[in-house]
Formats: C-alpha cells, sequence, structure tokens
C-alpha cells in the first residue's frame, strides 16, 4: 500500500507509516485475543510460567486496552496525515505519540504492581 502512494502521493506514503503500524499492531494484539495465548499472555509467562487464571484474565484485559490504545492512535494519524499540517503530523507521530505509548506501558506496570499485590495479600 505504501509503494502504491508512494508513486502517487510522496508526503502520503510517508505519512502512512505510523498509521499502518498502529492498525497491524492492533491487528496482531486483537488476533491474539481471538487465537489465544494473547501477546501480553506470552510477556507474562516468559517471567512467570505458571500464570494462574487471574493473571490470564489480567492480560486478555490488556491486551485488549492496547487493541484499543492503537486503533485510537492510528486514527488519530490518519486524521492528522490527511487534515493537519506537516508540523501537526510530525509533533503528533514523532513525540506525542511515543509519550502516549510510554505512559501507556508505564500505568499498565502500576496498575500491575496493584493487581499482583492484591492477589498476594
Amino acid at each position: 500500500m505504501t509503494g502504491i502512494l508512494f508513486l502517487i502521493d510522496h508526503s502520503m506514503a510517508i505519512k502512512s507509516y505510523p498509521i499502518l503500524m498502529s492498525f497491524s499492531f492492533a491487528v496482531v494484539f486483537g488476533h491474539s485475543l481471538m487465537y489465544p495465548p494473547t501477546i501480553i499472555e506470552k510477556l507474562a509467562r516468559l517471567r512467570e510460567p505458571e500464570l494462574d487464571m487471574n493473571g490470564v484474565r489480567y492480560t486478555r484485559k490488556v491486551t485488549f486496552a492496547w487493541v484499543i490504545f492503537f486503533v485510537a492512535n492510528g486514527t488519530i494519524s490518519t486524521w492528522t496525515a490527511i487534515y493537519g499540517s506537516l508540523e501537526t503530523w510530525t509533533i503528533y507521530n514523532g513525540f506525542i505519540s511515543y509519550i502516549l505509548i510510554g505512559l501507556m506501558f508505564g500505568l499498565e506496570f502500576i496498575i500491575r504492581l496493584f493487581v499482583i499485590q492484591r492477589k498476594a495479600s
């Protein structure tokens, strides 16, 4: 798709990269929800091979949250590519989206600590 866009409009071809990445991640994470184990469960089992059912349910919820995040991120990236200026596209896709990914990861980590602590109690 990007190759065809490159022939038609060079700037849209470049701008399509973050869109394709976000929607690709959403598809991969969503596919893992339909055909478990989920991506997050696989990662969790690297640290805790004997993950219990509560852990499996939690990792499904986190995987679903990532799907929503990637769809939202891809939608915003699409909007900035079509309607935004080059400056707006650059600020969102080159800075803000990475901050949001870090926040999502950080918040999930904090929530996971509470979930683990509650489970240990």
